[in-house]
């Protein structure tokens, strides 16, 4: 199996949002939530922050830069995935 996660940041003006999915889903807008094409009119600047072979470390890394940058400061609305565990 070769399959990889991708942890990446969306970026329009001040807007950001940080994702993580298959190698493909950085630039994929058709498959998004309403409050994010709202959020996303036109199409934001991507930029990869990691792959990853293990969807586990990519959730920890995506969770990482959510709460570096502080929901209130994001376009996302959901508190991350996962809480920080030890390795």
């Amino acid at each position: 199996m070769n399959s990889c996660y991708v942890v990446y940041k969306h970026i329009l003006g001040e807007k950001i949002y940080i994702g993580m999915g298959n190698k493909s889903r950085p630039t994929d807008f058709t498959k998004r939530k309403p409050n994010y094409k709202r959020a996303f009119p036109e199409t934001p600047r991507v930029e990869i922050i990691g792959t990853f072979k293990h969807r586990e470390i990519a959730e920890l890394c995506e969770s990482g830069f959510i709460r570096l940058y502080g929901l209130d400061n994001l376009v996302n609305h959901n508190q991350p995935r996962v809480l920080y565990k030890p390795l």
